[in-house]
Formats: C-alpha cells, sequence, structure tokens
C-alpha cells in the first residue's frame, strides 16, 4: 500500500516503530473511544487467537481482518477500515519530519505534476 519496497528508508522507518508508538496509541484513543478500540481488540484476539501486545500487530491484525471482510463482503468492514485509515494517516507522528515529508512527497509530487501539465495545456 505505501509502495515501500522502492524506499528502503521508509521501509525500515516503519518495520522498526522510530514513529512515536505511545502518541500514536493515544491519538487512536482519542479518535475512537477506550471503549471502541478494547472491543476490537479483543474482538480481533478471539478471531485470531492471539493476544495483542503492541500497536504494530493491532494493525496487523486490524489489516487482515480488513482483507478478509472484502472476501465476505461483510458490512462491518468500515468500522476496521477506518482505524486502518487511522493508524496509516498517523504514523510518521513523531521528531523526525524526513520521513513524513518523504512519504508526502510520494504522494503529492505525482499529483502535481499532473496538475501542472493539465495547467500549462
Amino acid at each position: 500500500m505505501l509502495h515501500t519496497r522502492n524506499c528502503k528508508a521508509l521501509h525500515e522507518y516503519l518495520n522498526k516503530d522510530q514513529y512515536d508508538v505511545q502518541r500514536l496509541s493515544q491519538m487512536l484513543v482519542e479518535e475512537f473511544g477506550e471503549e471502541h478500540v478494547n472491543k476490537t481488540k479483543e474482538e480481533l484476539e478471539a478471531y485470531y487467537k492471539k493476544d495483542i501486545k503492541t500497536l504494530r500487530h493491532y494493525f496487523s491484525l486490524v489489516d487482515a481482518r480488513v482483507a478478509e471482510m472484502y472476501q465476505l463482503e461483510d458490512n462491518r468492514i468500515a468500522e476496521f477500515q477506518r482505524q486502518e485509515c487511522f493508524i496509516l494517516a498517523n504514523n510518521f507522528v513523531g521528531p523526525d519530519e524526513q520521513h513524513s515529508n518523504m512519504f508526502v512527497s510520494r504522494y503529492l509530487v505525482p499529483m502535481s505534476n499532473v496538475l501542472e501539465n493539465v495547467i500549462a495545456l
């Protein structure tokens, strides 16, 4: 999804939790409510028969559940997708802005190039 294969620094950043995990966990609770996050966690632990100990593990299981729900056309998919997207959108929260800027540029630069070409026509 993030095309990290082409960007070693971004790949390492995401996989080594170099972002502020505690802050992102708190932001997740603030956004969705502690009760909802705990309910989702319990549901994922029961479904996959695993204990969730980290935010990365939580995200991995939410992501896996979303993939399964696509196949089943489950109407609750939006609940899980919102959390998955929130974590993805905010996983650069932290003191080092280099990776955040890299992520933004990978998505905004191609779009701005398209817009510049359209304006030039």
